[in-house]
């Protein structure tokens, strides 16, 4: 499972765990909640149909390099000043 589908995942779990710890049985709550994981399903599915999902991830790869990059970059201009 890629970083993507593995945070799609994991905001769907989320959301399922909120809707169990409703107390009270906050009805439009629980509602938002489950709409909320629909879209997150169908986003996924659609990404993935499209081909989507590997672009996004090849996305998150480059920027998360790149900010690797500038932090080093960062890092070096400063430690030489006070």
């Amino acid at each position: 499972m890629n970083d993507a589908a593995a945070d799609a995942a994991a905001a769907e779990a989320a959301a399922q765990s909120a809707v169990a710890n409703l107390a009270g049985g906050d009805e439009a709550a629980e509602r938002i909640i489950n709409r909320i994981g629909q879209l997150t399903r169908t986003l996924r599915e659609s990404m993935r149909e499209l081909g989507l999902d590997k672009q996004v991830e090849k996305a998150a790869v480059a920027m998360t390099g790149r900010s690797v990059s500038i932090r080093r970059a960062i890092s070096s201009r400063t430690r030489g000043r006070t």
